[in-house]
């Protein structure tokens, strides 16, 4: 279990005398993700999303002295599943979409398409797809380059660092028309990074950072 302090808008409020009865009290509620939790006052507040921006989890210190308690088991009441490599909370998503409405989508779950920042996230999501026998689909990512061309970022703002996938191949050929040079969206297959038209329907892969 993890914990900080941070702002929501919070399903159910009650008062009650210990830490382990607000954990109880978010867990008999479906809806109750995460949950806050003051020593001072006794306020117990549960919450089935964080506030964010762009997939971020905006973290204040507002003065309150009451604190968020994040656990593993949120991803699966959330309809996701907890990948312990990289610690993420994903959904894999087969049905086609281009990569605007996967974005939509992922965001209307309260998250956003996969931000894989790390090598060790990259194991664990690899990892993951392959064992639910999904390791090689081509799967839309959180990568583009539509405002700048070869400047590949994540939707969370940071650049692509190419150096820890096993391969990339971000060459803007549309795999439909090879003379068409407009591949701008990134995605994932096994543990490599690729690149085609956006208007292209596959899977993709959402991720939750505000629950774990």
């Amino acid at each position: 279990m993890t914990s900080s302090t941070t702002t929501g808008t919070p399903i159910l409020t009650v008062q009650v005398q210990r830490l382990l009865d607000c954990a109880s009290t978010c867990s008999a509620d479906n809806a109750c993700l995460v949950f806050g939790y003051s020593n001072v006052t006794s306020i117990c507040q549960g919450y089935s999303q964080l506030q964010t921006y762009n997939g971020i989890t905006l973290i204040f210190n507002l003065g309150s002295t009451e604190r968020i308690f994040k656990n593993d088991q949120s991803c699966s009441r959330a309809g996701f599943d907890f990948v312990q490599k990289g610690r993420v909370c994903v959904r894999l998503f087969t049905s086609g979409y281009n990569w605007d409405d996967a974005k939509d989508r992922c965001e209307s779950y309260n998250g956003r398409l996969i931000v894989i920042d790390t090598r060790q996230k990259l194991e664990g999501i690899s990892e993951y797809l392959a064992g639910i026998g999904h390791g090689s689909d081509e799967l839309w990512i959180g990568a583009n380059d539509k405002v700048n061309e070869d400047t590949w970022m994540w939707l969370d703002g940071q650049t692509v660092d190419q150096s820890y996938w096993d391969d990339v191949i971000l060459n803007n050929v549309d795999q439909k028309d090879l003379w068409a040079f407009n591949a701008d969206c990134g995605r994932i297959q096994d543990s490599a990074l690729s690149d085609d038209s956006c208007d292209v329907s596959q899977g993709y892969v959402c991720e939750r950072t505000d629950i774990v």
